[in-house]
């Protein structure tokens, strides 16, 4: 996939549209190989080409996930929030929830489980506003994980047992309808 991603970067103009997305989603690739400078230099020309809040959004996402792979934490929560920031502006509740799982993804990594909490019950409660039960399931989940790592295991299992009902509901919705 690399190797398409970069052979297409050398084909288009720079200042194709289209540019901007191909150059993030490659850093994504860079940040899987751990390739850091790579994934910030894609990153760094990406950021010149976003014109609307979503583009700076994904960028600050990918930022994101790359200091906190490199444990740059406070720069990882940085772009997090920036990311967030963005996402609200944009007024997309399913990327603002997703802006709080990568919070929560980031705290998880400093071993902060009580704000990864914090963070995944603000991403929970949109993903109930919006009636995604597999993502509301996925946070459920990720809350039950950051209970467990706190040795809070009742709560832990309360949001286990929750996660397994909601997929057990829609799984026999899908083959009801």
């Amino acid at each position: 996939a690399l190797t398409y991603y970069s052979q297409a970067a050398d084909q288009f103009p720079a200042n194709l549209p289209q540019q901007c997305g191909l150059l993030k989603d490659r850093a994504w690739l860079h940040i899987y190989r751990e390739a850091w400078e790579a994934a910030e230099s894609d990153l760094e020309q990406a950021e010149r080409l976003a014109t609307t809040p979503t583009k700076q959004a994904d960028i600050s996402d990918a930022y994101a996930e790359l200091y906190r792979k490199r444990k740059r934490y406070e720069l990882a929560l940085q772009y997090a929030h920036q990311a967030l920031i963005h996402r609200e502006e944009a007024g997309d509740i399913l990327a603002v929830a997703k802006s709080y799982n990568m919070l929560g993804n980031i705290y998880i990594s400093m071993n902060y489980p009580a704000k990864a909490v914090a963070a995944n019950n603000e991403e929970y409660t949109m993903f109930q506003q919006i009636g995604n039960l597999e993502l509301h399931a996925k946070t459920r989940l990720n809350i039950g994980g950051d209970f467990y790592l706190m040795e809070e295991y009742e709560h832990a299992l309360t949001h286990y047992q929750s996660a397994l009902n909601l997929l057990t509901a829609q799984q026999m919705s899908r083959q009801v309808g």
